[in-house]
């Protein structure tokens, strides 16, 4: 109900807006902690998407030491792939390294000290352009992935990596794809999100090179070598890269 005293009622009025500030800025610990933990989530599957394309790679190169011929397109193909998906995780690390330095860095217990600060993602990534320049990388990065896709691959990828110049919020409104992820938001969710672009992009990767496995895989005819065993009644099958297999004399060999 509206006072009669202007002076109390303006007092009122201040007191209501500090309020409804420190409701906002004073955000729950777990609320930080939720994106420390997602942050380390998706590092942790980087970490192993990564792992699993270079195992990929690494097979594709017996193959191709075996016969360049059939092998070596694949492998610079892949390889290529590789290098974009490299070029642009290095780029987000640098703005990640970045804006946790300036932040001052982690607590000794693993948190962002200014976790809940979005002074610093809002000035670096809106008003210094920052963010414009992260989706044009990311733009860049899908089309030169795309030339290395078949069509089918290529649709998979858009729902990967998605770089649209504007995004809906829950209240329906669309937002410029760098204010939607950036403006007015704490730094330990730009962080864990600027993690989750580079999985994004391993994922992205991952699609190139898996397509290029898997046609190589169908198409892999491998050389068999019959070597006796000291058992008179058995013979090994030798198989490329795979382990020996074992028959019976008479016994049905089916490659695996």
């Amino acid at each position: 109900m509206k006072t009669k005293n202007p002076l109390r009622q303006k007092f009122i009025n201040v007191m209501y807006l500090i309020f409804i500030c420190l409701a906002v800025l004073n955000n729950p610990v777990d609320f930080i902690e939720a994106f420390t933990d997602l942050n380390r989530s998706l590092i942790r599957s980087n970490y192993r998407i990564d792992k699993e394309n270079e195992r990929i790679i690494q097979t594709i190169e017996r193959y191709s030491a075996n016969d360049r011929n059939r092998y070596l397109g694949i492998l610079n193909k892949i390889t290529r792939a590789r290098i974009i998906s490299d070029s642009a995780y290095k780029y987000i690390d640098t703005l990640k390294s970045d804006i946790i330095s300036q932040s001052g860095g982690y607590s000794q217990y693993g948190h962002l000290v200014r976790g809940k600060d979005v002074t610093l993602t809002t000035r670096k990534f809106i008003r210094e352009g920052e963010g414009v320049k992260l989706q044009e990388f990311l733009k860049y990065t899908k089309e030169q992935l795309m030339e290395l896709l078949d069509e089918n691959e290529r649709t998979l990828l858009d729902t990967v990596l998605i770089v649209t110049d504007s995004i809906p919020k829950v209240n329906g409104i669309f937002y410029d794809w760098e204010k939607y992820y950036f403006d007015n938001v704490a730094l330990s969710a730009v962080v864990a999100m600027l993690s989750k672009f580079q999985n994004d992009i391993k994922l992205s990767e991952s699609l190139v090179i898996k397509q290029y496995y898997d046609n190589v895989e169908e198409g892999f005819n491998p050389t068999f070598i019959a070597a006796q065993n000291t058992v008179i009644d058995t013979f090994q099958l030798e198989k490329g890269v795979k382990k020996l297999d074992v028959f019976n004399i008479g016994e049905d060999g089916v490659a695996r």
